[in-house]
């Protein structure tokens, strides 16, 4: 995955997508000068502080997302679109993930995904096709998962953090657990009943 950060491939990334980057970068940077005003050392402070080893677990983590991704990806597409080269899905699924990092609702995942694979060959039908049934799998095995894992206590600690309003982690981890639920049924409830 370190060829996907080369000079070369970002230049030849959309406008729209190099120009939404800055954007994150210069509204962080905005948001920190506004809220302590001129002073460096309270800007950089929270920068000293990292554990600079927990960064190195958490892109081991994301690229996991990005090659887990591009698997998924790779076993729907090829069904359909024999000859797909693994690499590819990788590098849109890796795309994916980035896409969804930078907007909100993981809304920008689908568009960066679709156009890596249509770059590499795959159309556009195709590619739609099989980040949907990724999404379908991805609600199935969360309905199948989510509702043991609350029920063997995960969350439990989140109602410790976050009350904003009333509102906990916790509340909102179950709420987002009652949406997909809902997401799957709907789902189900269309395909089973398609008319």
């Amino acid at each position: 995955m370190a060829l996907a950060l080369t000079p070369r491939l970002l230049s030849s990334w959309p406008r729209v997508v190099r120009r939404h980057l800055l954007g994150g970068v210069a509204l962080l940077v905005a948001y920190y000068l506004i809220r302590f005003g001129d002073r460096v050392d309270v800007f950089l402070t929270p920068f000293l502080r990292l554990h600079w080893g927990w960064i190195g677990v958490g892109l081991v983590l994301a690229s996991m997302d990005w090659f887990g991704g591009g698997l998924r990806l790779w076993v729907c597409t090829r069904y359909i679109y024999p000859g797909v080269r693994l690499r590819d899905m990788v590098l849109a699924g890796g795309f994916g993930a980035w896409g969804a990092y930078l907007t909100p609702f993981q809304s920008g995942s689908a568009p960066m995904s679709v156009w890596v694979m249509k770059r590499a060959g795959v159309p556009v039908a195709v590619a739609i096709s099989s980040i949907f049934v990724t999404f379908i799998a991805t609600v199935g095995f969360s309905r199948l998962r989510d509702p043991w894992a609350v029920w063997f206590g995960a969350g439990k600690s989140l109602a410790q953090h976050g009350l904003v309003l009333g509102i906990t982690l916790y509340d909102l981890f179950k709420t987002s657990l009652t949406i997909f639920g809902l997401l799957g049924l709907l789902m189900l409830t269309a395909m089973i009943f398609p008319a």
